[in-house]
């Protein structure tokens, strides 16, 4: 599970899947050391947010795949993968959206 106490986090968004085929493609990467205070705090809650609400879903042919990697500088590396299963109150669906809205604005 995230740590609260780390302190700098490389953080890497993949997705595959859908109607294109299985092709990974990077969604979006940031590095927190690299971000304001105020910027590292909000993309370590929703990272954090991701990894205490990703749960196992059913697996679809045409399901879209996310594919978090969480490298913090103080301990190994964690993966979590999330379906999207098209339900609008998902929580990880919602946090890795707004993740990756703000790796895409230049965080």
């Amino acid at each position: 599970m995230y740590s609260s106490q780390e302190l700098n986090v490389i953080i890497q968004i993949y997705q595959s899947g859908g109607f294109a085929g299985d092709n990974e493609s990077l969604l979006g990467r940031t590095d927190t050391s690299r971000l304001a205070p105020a910027e590292q705090e909000r993309v370590q809650k929703l990272a954090r947010a991701i990894e205490k609400s990703a749960t196992e879903a059913p697996m679809g042919a045409d399901m879209i795949t996310y594919r978090i990697q969480i490298q913090p500088d103080d301990g190994p590396e964690r993966t979590v993968v999330v379906e999207d299963d098209m339900n609008p109150n998902n929580p990880a669906l919602r946090s890795l959206h707004e993740l990756t809205q703000l790796l895409a604005s230049g965080t």
